[in-house]
């Protein structure tokens, strides 16, 4: 087959775009978007319109001022095609709601594959980008500027959501089957376990297999040459 540099790496992770025998995207960063898309939805789920009451105990004969809306989730829920509103100098004022970002995906990869659009509510969108991702992977020529939007869009809602980034799940000890270096790690709802220093992909049957290998008597000084190599 041929081999393909990917497009969707330098917008999911660090370092040198991998070299792929799937056009324009990698596994490893399909899987990524994967885990994108189950992520914003359920950020987005968690968006709450009114700010929480810092307020003491109301006194009596007093007037309880209402909540404060909360203006980035009000904007990240607003219906999709919304029109965006513009500052006078033309630039957008707030954020673009979620179901108007993804519908504008949707009809995009439609242009390119026709089909049914599905209703224009934030469940419904990812489900249905989810299920042609493979497709837009393989084909669609802007799949880098999806990664892009997606995972800055999950960075917003979650922010505005009060949730915290999820960290990597760092693979403390164990170097990488191609390079050495200490740097294996897997982001929650991946399906590879990934090098941050090099582009291998091991799914999690070989990442055991690799680490039971490893843990043989014959392989420890060479494991513990790399952990203090790496300290160092």
């Amino acid at each position: 087959m041929t081999e393909h540099q990917c497009i969707a790496c330098p917008q999911l992770r660090a370092g040198e775009p991998r070299i792929y025998e799937r056009a324009q995207a990698c596994e490893g960063c399909r899987s990524r978007l994967r885990s994108l898309l189950a992520e914003l939805l359920e950020a987005y789920s968690q968006l709450e319109l009114v700010k929480g009451s810092t307020a003491g105990a109301r006194v009596s004969g007093s007037r309880t001022p209402p909540l404060p809306l909360a203006v980035t989730a009000l904007d990240l829920t607003m219906p999709a095609r919304v029109c965006v509103v513009r500052d006078t100098d033309g630039d957008q004022v707030g954020h673009p709601g979620v179901a108007s970002v993804l519908d504008s995906w949707a009809r995009d990869w439609q242009t390119y594959r026709p089909e049914l659009l599905p209703s224009p509510n934030v469940s419904s969108l990812t489900g249905w980008l989810t299920d042609r991702l493979e497709w837009a992977c393989d084909q669609h020529p802007a799949i880098d500027d999806f990664a892009a939007e997606l995972r800055s869009l999950v960075g917003v809602v979650r922010a505005a959501a009060g949730l915290t980034r999820p960290k990597a799940e760092v693979k403390f000890g164990v170097p990488c089957r191609d390079c050495e270096r200490v740097t294996l790690f897997r982001w929650p709802g991946s399906d590879y376990v990934e090098c941050g220093s090099c582009p291998v992909l091991m799914t999690p049957e070989d990442y055991l297999r690799w680490t039971q290998l490893i843990s043989a008597p014959e392989w420890r000084s060479w494991v513990k040459e790399i952990a203090d190599r790496s300290v160092a």
